[in-house]
């Protein structure tokens, strides 16, 4: 466990077709001291955050987010970690629309180049909250609620003093210097969210676990 340790937390989404996730890259600021891998402490602490309904108040009821897991990328090897949320299933009128329509979070940086900003896609779009491909403003409370809380250091759940900033890494950096790959360098800090009504297509994940989301 180290200042500046890189994680990877994924966010899982049961739909009526398949199963989705999204990811976002955390980069520890302040050393965590109630759980034995950082992992670990990562995930209780997203599970505090994001378990509730900030996230279940974006989906409707026929659609489950399932769980979130953290990997350790970046210094050294540990365990990851998966935690299931319970009560799963969205909090929005059923049904909702097929899973490849997704809402889009534009995840902005401002250290690596508008080339390295990431991308967060939501399936679950109640078809009430939907009109012709653009999202109702019945959503925007919700969305401003998950904006804040995604650009949000995430602390460790109590009495644990660690905290962890969110961020993407950039691909393009990792590559410049194999195989001792600049992590820290590769890491810019999320500074803002654009999160436009218009419906997305979501792209499917190709990338190996830790690599994902990575731009």
């Amino acid at each position: 466990m180290a200042i500046n340790d890189i994680y990877f937390a994924r966010f899982f989404f049961d739909t009526n077709e398949n199963r989705a996730s999204f990811g976002v890259h955390y980069r520890e600021k302040a050393l965590f001291d109630d759980s034995p891998f950082g992992a670990e402490a990562l995930a209780k602490a997203l599970d505090l955050v994001f378990g509730g309904t900030v996230i279940r108040d974006l989906i409707a009821s026929d659609v489950g987010f399932a769980g979130i897991r953290v990997d350790k990328l970046w210094d050294e090897a540990e365990p990851p970690t998966r935690i299931d949320i319970f009560p799963p299933l969205g909090t929005r009128p059923a049904p909702s629309l097929p899973s490849d329509n997704a809402m889009n979070f534009g995840l902005n940086q401002g250290t690596l180049g508008a080339k390295s900003n990431g991308l967060c896609q939501i399936p679950g779009i109640s078809e009430d909250d939907s009109d012709v491909g653009v999202l109702r403003d019945t959503l925007d409370a919700q969305r401003l609620a998950f904006n804040q809380a995604l650009l949000a250091d995430v602390p460790e759940v109590s009495p644990g003093t660690g905290i962890w900033e969110p961020g993407v890494l950039s691909r393009k950096i990792l590559n410049l210097s194999p195989p001792a790959e600049d992590w820290l360098g590769a890491f810019g800090r999320l500074q803002s969210i654009n999160s436009l009504p218009i419906i997305g297509t979501r792209r499917p994940r190709k990338s190996r676990v830790g690599a994902a989301n990575i731009v």
